[in-house]
């Protein structure tokens, strides 16, 4: 009986450690291609609307660590939705102007220099308790488009505004001064253009050294 006890023991024992099989994956039995739309598909985030900078939800990487074999056919197709996902929605930021915006300086701050740099639309929106205005778009290679109004009417032709390295210098060209900033250890100048010295700033921005987008966005929150 002792014996037969010992054999149940070590019976029960060999089952609680014995590997389970795994079962089969019913999305790898589907066409290749049919797949890859569904992994387009559970990746999507697009809007149609502007994603608010507080909010952003880039795609989930939840998918690819089901296993192996899909994490090594979806990669590349989750690399490009990602990157997707920053360069073609909109995005934008509401704020009362009454000084920094915390939780918006957080949730910036807790973006990537890389997933901000391909941002393509971004808006800016400070409105006071006056009813003044001041929006801020994107453009590109680090230059804003900046547009005071006040109780819905334009108070002010707009303004173009990069923010660039104050070591650097441009020579043959006048480079309006607005304030300097200090971002870690680096300075940087925030230089304005009227609207006809955009001509000027566009020949000159791909060769200027700008700050990144994500550090823009911290000093005009």
């Amino acid at each position: 009986m002792a014996e037969s006890r010992e054999l149940g023991a070590g019976s029960t024992d060999s089952n609680i450690y014995r590997a389970q099989p795994q079962s089969g994956c019913r999305l790898l039995s589907l066409a290749p291609e049919l797949r890859n739309s569904i992994y387009e598909l559970v990746f999507d985030e697009s809007s149609d609307s502007p994603v608010d900078l507080r909010k952003t939800k880039p795609p989930s990487k939840a998918l690819l660590l089901t296993c192996r074999a899909i994490h090594a056919e979806a990669c590349l197709i989750y690399k490009h939705v990602y990157r997707q996902y920053w360069s073609t929605n909109h995005f934008e930021l509401n704020f009362p102007g009454l000084g920094s915006d915390r939780a918006a300086r957080q949730s910036i701050k807790k973006l990537t220099e890389r997933d901000c740099d391909h941002m393509a639309y971004v808006k800016i929106v400070e409105t006071s308790k006056v009813g003044s205005t001041e929006e801020h778009t994107y453009l590109r290679n680090g230059m804003w488009k900046a547009v005071g109004m006040e109780h819905g009417s334009i108070a002010c032709g707009p303004s173009y505004e990069y923010l660039q390295d104050c070591r650097e210098r441009v020579e043959g060209v006048q480079l309006p001064e607005i304030s300097i900033r200090y971002l870690g250890e680096k300075s940087w100048a925030l230089r304005g253009y009227r609207e006809d010295d955009l001509d000027v700033l566009t020949s000159r921005v791909s060769t200027m050294n700008s700050a990144s987008i994500k550090a823009m966005l911290l000093l005009l929150v």
